[in-house]
């Protein structure tokens, strides 16, 4: 575990048993939107899972494309949390932009490395990529929250 996630556990989750259960392989099955590998690496990390567990931390920003598999891979009532939204209100401020959804008409700029570039193919495997691709409006419906525990829900 890095110093970082160390930190954050230590301020986050003081008094609090943290278990680290790793899931290699996840972020690169969503990369490539291969649900197959996916489901693999998912099944793997909830089955190291210890069976006491009452929340699961996803830690990394790809792992909410896959929130439902992974909610689905645990036991009923165990309650996700993912930092999705705070990385995209972070970029949001340091770019000095608006945090609203309903701010003035937006636009899609990929950038890849710091450069620019094409939205990624693999993108296109999620709803949300698909909609990002089009230039389309994002609506809630498509960002992925986990509303109660363990259940993944919509925003609308």
């Amino acid at each position: 575990a890095s110093a970082y996630q160390a930190r954050l556990i230590g301020e986050f989750a003081a008094g609090r048993t943290v278990e680290r259960v790793a899931c290699p392989g996840l972020a690169e099955a969503v990369d490539r939107a291969d649900p197959e590998a996916a489901r693999v690496a998912i099944a793997d990390a909830a089955g190291r899972t210890p069976a006491h567990c009452a929340g699961v931390v996803l830690g990394c920003t790809h792992y909410p494309l896959v929130g439902a598999e992974i909610a689905a891979a645990l036991p009923t009532g165990v309650a996700l949390y993912d930092s999705a939204e705070a990385v995209a209100r972070q970029t949001l401020r340091r770019l000095g932009l608006s945090e609203r959804l309903d701010a003035a008409p937006a636009s899609v700029e990929v950038v890849l490395s710091g450069r620019p570039g094409a939205m990624p193919a693999n993108a296109l495997g999620y709803p949300l990529g698909r909609a990002l691709a089009a230039a389309g409006r994002v609506t809630r419906d498509l960002l992925p929250t986990f509303d109660a525990p363990g259940v993944p829900a919509r925003r609308g």
